[in-house]
């Protein structure tokens, strides 16, 4: 299977997941991978709580939704007898995986060294800053960083953002959090913070999620930036983290990301003098990594329709 006709398939997938089984107990993700064949298939993980012939089980009521035979798109909740059409010789091919560790959110109760933050003064949900960010029509600059590194009662526009040595760093200014993105802006109100980045690091574009992308590297993390070799393992998945199950999300591995990194900001390694934005972590497992696809959330101007009028998020670009 190729890479684009993975990327059509899966938005179909995604929504059975959703629909059909996002309360299945050990259920952890689905999502596109590349094979040492060159090849373009889906993986299917679980932890020690489901079974493997329940997991091969899902694999297989998945693959009834796409008969070969009538060509038509099963109905599903929210979903109405789309057609779909399978090629000929095309076979839908699942990879299924188990003893997958628990997915977290990144948030950390310790003190650390790096570029932390917290909101409210006194909250114990710490994590990272991303990078400083300019928007179109705006004069003040902002940070990006996840919306679980923000408390419940620091989720209004105003309220102060701290640092963990308790002094002001910034303003909230608006947040995300639905099936796709965990996301906030912070509207910097501290100068010393404008330049709390390594001179030496350069944002470049944002640029879609894509196998293309051959090296990754993680920054904002506590430790500043990290400078080992990271790989992306899909492009596409919708992952399950505690609770909660985020939809088109990007995975990595070998990023060394750890409690405190959520709102690191994920960029591709291979440019030399500018790093392109792909993504913000939001949190993973021992050994994988999970990112919202920022390509998808700033490329076009975020408007609310909510009757709080909250700002509208023009992205214009990453600065530091």
């Amino acid at each position: 299977m190729t890479e684009d006709r993975a990327n059509e398939l899966f938005p179909h997938i995604q929504e059975i997941i959703y629909n059909k089984y996002k309360n299945e107990t050990g259920l952890k993700y689905f999502a596109i991978i590349k094979s040492k064949e060159l090849n373009y298939l889906f993986e299917i993980g679980a932890n020690e709580k489901m079974t493997l012939s329940r997991l091969k089980k899902i694999k297989k009521n998945i693959k009834s939704y796409f008969p070969d035979d009538t060509g038509l798109f099963n109905d599903i909740k929210n979903i109405k007898n789309k057609e779909f059409v399978f090629r000929d010789h095309e076979t839908l091919e699942i990879k299924t995986v188990k003893n997958i560790n628990d997915f977290e959110f990144h948030c950390d109760k310790k003190t650390f060294f790096g570029s932390p933050l917290k909101c409210p003064k006194g909250s114990i949900k710490r994590g990272s800053i991303g990078a400083v960010m300019k928007l179109k029509n705006e004069n003040e600059l902002f940070f990006i960083t996840n919306h679980h590194v923000i408390s419940k009662s620091g989720r209004r526009k105003g309220v102060k953002v701290y640092n963990l040595d308790d002094q002001i760093i910034g303003e909230f200014y608006r947040s995300i959090y639905d099936d796709y993105y965990d996301v906030a802006f912070i509207k910097i109100t501290a100068k010393n913070y404008l330049t709390y980045g390594e001179p030496e690091f350069k944002f470049g574009e944002l640029k879609p999620t894509s196998f293309n992308i051959k090296r990754i590297m993680g920054k904002g993390m506590k430790s500043g930036y990290h400078k080992d070799k990271g790989y992306m393992y899909s492009s596409r998945a919708i992952v399950k983290i505690k609770n909660k199950w985020f939809k088109n999300q990007i995975l990595l591995k070998d990023l060394g990301f750890e409690k405190g990194d959520s709102g690191s900001i994920i960029v591709e390694r291979n440019i030399k003098d500018k790093k392109n934005v792909i993504g913000l972590h939001i949190g993973g497992n021992n050994t994988i990594s999970v990112a919202n696809n920022i390509f998808n959330l700033l490329s076009n101007p975020i408007i609310s329709d909510s009757p709080d009028k909250e700002p509208i998020i023009n992205f214009e670009s990453f600065i530091n």
